[in-house]
């Protein structure tokens, strides 16, 4: 039985407690040092409005026209409950900057809150990064479960 690189393990959830301890464990190390796992850089930015979180100004309307409710937005919160386009723009500028200086063809893994998020972040790194598009229309890829 095999088990994913995060099991759940919460109060009400556990894998350890449902299928009891592993008999065989194999660390992220040496699954790396063995070849079978690539090793990984973790390249981490934090926005000031992630930092800072963010207030609509008053009486703002959202794109489909609802007033977008008056009180401070942060990480909880975007691409869950509020969208701000700006933001996902500034996210994939940052992606594309960082693998133009160091390597455009080094496989990344961007991890979205869900498949509609996934969707904008893939259009706006296609839309960062349209000289490698053209080359290849696979160069962004949205990959999840569905």
């Amino acid at each position: 039985m095999g088990l994913t690189a995060t099991p759940k393990e919460t109060d009400e959830v556990s894998n350890s407690t449902y299928f009891g301890e592993p008999v065989y464990t194999y660390s992220l190390k040496q699954g790396i040092d063995d070849g079978f796992l690539a090793p990984y850089k973790v390249v981490r930015v934090d926005l000031d409005t992630d930092l800072l979180g963010w207030r609509p100004t008053a009486g703002q309307y959202d794109k489909n026209g609802e007033l977008i409710e008056d009180r401070i937005y942060n990480q909880k919160d975007f691409d869950r409950t509020i969208v701000i386009e700006e933001r996902t723009q500034l996210v994939a500028k940052i992606i594309s900057d960082h693998l133009k200086a160091t390597d455009p063809m080094a496989k990344t893994i961007v991890f979205c809150q869900d498949i509609d998020h996934a969707n904008r972040m893939r259009q706006a790194l296609v839309n960062e990064n349209p000289e490698q598009v053209s080359k290849n229309r696979k160069y962004v890829m949205k990959i999840t479960g569905e």
